[in-house]
């Protein structure tokens, strides 16, 4: 069972996409693997928007700006969700001394964007607003995120433009909600 939820986790999140992205800029692949990361985002307290709102990861170009690692526009693949390749820093074997930055290096820190469509507006996500949610067989982010050698495929990293991160909601806290609303009338 838990093979063919990874299975089926992974079918999905190479579906390609069906919005191109507007705001980030697809970075360029290169050979090197790179790592997967899905989640959700949210933006100032709700779900962003299938196939319109954006997210990004980044990491310094080594001087002093900074180099587009993975993009992914939301719900292309699984609605509510972005899924996105990131890629690694990658030699240029003919000329290993001089290759310009091209991916993320070990040990290097993930700067993660989100991009409101309806607001045209940008926003960085700071580390209080990312939550990890474990999903079978996959590895757990580290926040705050950082690029590591190997190339997992990562469980949800979910962001917020809020802080902190909306928590998931199960039963408890709906009943929870629900005696405060009925103690409140």
């Amino acid at each position: 069972m838990k093979s063919i939820l990874i299975t089926l986790f992974l079918f999905c999140a190479c579906i390609p996409s069906v919005s191109a992205l507007e705001h980030f800029v697809s970075p360029t692949p290169n050979a090197k693997d790179p790592c997967d990361i899905a989640g959700k985002v949210y933006i100032n307290g709700e779900p962003a928007v299938d196939n319109e709102d954006e997210v990004a990861v980044f990491v310094s170009d080594d001087q002093g700006g900074e180099l587009l690692v993975g993009a992914a526009c939301v719900g292309t693949t699984v609605s509510g969700t972005y899924f996105m390749h990131v890629y690694a820093h990658e030699k240029d074997p003919n000329n290993p001394g001089n290759t310009p930055k091209n991916g993320a290096k070990v040990d290097e820190p993930l700067i993660f964007k989100v991009w409101d469509k309806s607001e045209n507006k940008e926003y960085v996500i700071s580390d209080v607003a990312m939550k990890t949610e474990s999903f079978i067989g996959l590895e757990i982010m580290p926040v705050p995120p950082v690029w590591k050698e190997s190339s997992p495929t990562y469980g949800l990293l979910n962001l917020s433009t809020d802080s902190p991160i909306q928590k998931k909601w199960g039963l408890k806290d709906v009943v929870h909600l629900m005696k405060i609303i009925a103690k409140n009338q």
